[in-house]
């Protein structure tokens, strides 16, 4: 009986996953038979010049958006993770309180911001833009990952003559991937 449950619970969850694949093979092009099966939808859409420039678009500052956070992300939460220093507790609530600000009351500043530097409408421009309210919960994520690993592992690698980027790059990051 549970497991009856249990499948009647995933068809119900999964049924407009299904119905929205199997519409994406149904013909809604006019000049296809309507209600055939194939791929002449996608087709169609990989056709259009503009979409495929939307794609390299959002491409490009995903792939920014992920670079800056994990770039900036990681070494500010080693050194909350690590380090001591006065207000460090009180610097990652204060992030994570920047978090939940609303986007919209940001709007205006960072538009009139970019406009300045000429980057509206523009994949760095939306990256930053993307950055500035991930990394937070980069840091906050990070930071937990880091502070799992015990002191120990930096003593002994330390100890062994790694630097620190040879220890970040060679044993931290390892130890920490399922996080990143």
């Amino acid at each position: 009986m549970r497991h009856l449950g249990l499948a009647a619970l995933a068809l119900f969850i999964l049924l407009p996953l299904v119905q929205a694949i199997l519409l994406s093979f149904t013909a809604t092009l006019p000049t296809a038979m309507q209600g055939s099966i194939g791929l002449m939808n996608y087709r169609g859409v990989l056709a259009t010049a503009e979409l495929r420039a939307a794609m390299v678009n959002s491409l490009i500052y995903v792939t920014l958006n992920v670079a800056l956070c994990i770039g900036i992300g990681l070494p500010a939460a080693y050194a909350l993770a690590r380090y001591s220093f006065t207000g460090d507790r009180h610097f990652l609530l204060a992030i994570l309180v920047f978090r939940v600000t609303p986007p919209v009351v940001l709007s205006l500043p960072i538009f009139i911001l970019f406009s300045q530097v000429n980057l509206v409408n523009s994949p760095v421009g939306i990256a930053l833009v993307h950055c500035l309210f991930n990394l937070p919960v980069a840091i906050w994520i990070l930071e937990s990952f880091i502070r799992a690993v015990p002191r120990a592992f930096d003593e002994t690698a330390h100890l062994d003559g790694h630097s620190g980027p040879s220890f970040f790059f060679r044993h931290l990051i390892p130890q920490i991937a399922p996080g990143i």
